[in-house]
């Protein structure tokens, strides 16, 4: 079986050239979606009231904050005014499942993450996708939990699960699977986190792993 696993809408992966032939997980870990028809099998939105996280960034990296979009379901909203109240105003009421918070730089974003996973460990989760930004999702969710909920849950009789990640939102699924990869372009950091290496997204890891399967490597 092959799907993807994306920080991006489920909607994205219709746009791809072939179709996963098993559930995809969206939005970095938050949404199972059936491929073929939409419907999402889990969800993992983001609890009301996380107005104290807001704040805390507002007081602590509100200076480099760009703006933070919220992930709905099937669209996302951007707020460009930074300030706490404001976001709060604008993202607070919307049944989210992950908010994203852009920064100026990726020294700062790399702290602001460290730093709000400690304060609100056990209630949230923050990954970088990329070197700017900042997603925050609920804790218990992630590529990492949707992965194994696919091979123990949903996609049941699967012995071997195989994943291939190139940044930190990608560590917690190199982690769950028994065989994971790190893209040759990947942080150091999320290279040591896997069993072995690909060549970089932009070189055709994908196609490389699925050769090491077929040749029995993995």
């Amino acid at each position: 079986m092959f799907t993807v696993s994306t920080g991006r809408l489920p909607d994205y992966v219709r746009k791809f050239a072939f179709r996963p032939n098993a559930p995809v997980i969206a939005v970095n870990g938050t949404i199972i979606t059936d491929p073929v028809t939409g419907r999402h099998l889990r969800e993992f939105p983001l609890a009301d009231g996380y107005g104290d996280v807001l704040a805390y960034i507002d007081s602590n990296y509100g200076g480099s904050l760009v703006n933070a979009e919220s992930f709905l379901a099937g669209d996302t909203v951007v707020c460009e005014e930074t300030s706490a109240a404001q976001m709060n105003a604008a993202l607070s009421p919307l049944p989210a499942y992950k908010i994203l918070f852009r920064l100026d730089n990726a020294d700062t974003a790399e702290a602001m993450a460290a730093d709000l996973n400690r304060r609100f460990a056990g209630r949230y989760v923050f990954d970088r996708s990329w070197p700017f930004g900042v997603e925050m999702h609920t804790d218990g969710s992630g590529k990492g939990a949707c992965a194994l909920l696919l091979k123990k849950e949903i996609c049941r009789g699967v012995s071997k699960l195989i994943a291939i990640g190139d940044y930190e939102n990608d560590i917690s699924m190199l982690r769950a699977a028994d065989i994971g990869y790190a893209t040759a372009n990947a942080p150091d950091h999320v290279k040591r986190e896997a069993d072995a290496l690909a060549p970089s997204n932009n070189e055709d890891a994908v196609s490389f792993v699925i050769g090491q399967i077929e040749a029995g490597i993995s």
